[in-house]
């Protein structure tokens, strides 16, 4: 499936986040955290998360955690609260922040360095199925690093329910 194809599912938002992603690549694997520049993307920066990846062996658990380093604000308003600094599967709110879809999502683009689209339904008790997605692209603290530090979220809710449940789609590499 090619690039387009994929990106067809995502929302325009997450669409021009990942153009400017790919545009930040400049033919790496992935781009650097001091590559991107909040001032170029502001319009998106209320739909954005970022998650710091850490790396450690805790008995009982992933060797991969996620903590979440920034939340924009449409984000907190959906959610209800800024899980900033939170641990995914610790926080203590809607399922958005420990849902074991995106966890599993996030580990793919911290094990493989390639940006995935995750989409699916969740039945939050306050509401009725609310959808969201989200589109996940890896980077790196600096060049010096040969792994993925930080993933970057593009999230989008939705509140409507479609003929599909749940869809994560491998986009291609910068290079591709």
């Amino acid at each position: 499936m090619t690039r387009q194809n994929l990106l067809r599912f995502a929302s325009k938002s997450q669409r021009q986040l990942f153009e400017y992603w790919d545009q930040i690549c400049r033919n790496r694997e992935m781009p650097t955290r001091r590559d991107l520049d909040p001032r170029q993307i502001v319009k998106l920066l209320p739909g954005i998360c970022m998650y710091d990846v850490i790396r450690e062996k805790k008995p009982g658990s992933s060797d991969l955690l996620f903590r979440a380093r920034l939340v924009g604000t449409n984000i907190v308003n959906m959610v209800g609260k800024d899980f900033t600094g939170s641990i995914m599967e610790e926080a203590p709110v809607s399922p958005f922040c420990g849902l074991t879809g995106s966890s599993r999502t996030l580990a793919r683009v911290a094990r493989e360095g390639k940006s995935y689209f995750n989409s699916c339904f969740l039945d939050w008790p306050e509401e009725h199925y609310r959808h969201y997605s989200f589109l996940a692209m890896p980077l790196k603290l600096d060049e010096t690093s040969d792994q993925v530090d930080i993933i970057l979220l593009g999230v989008q809710f939705f509140n409507y329910r479609e003929e599909y449940d749940y869809l994560e789609h491998d986009l291609l590499p910068c290079q591709a």
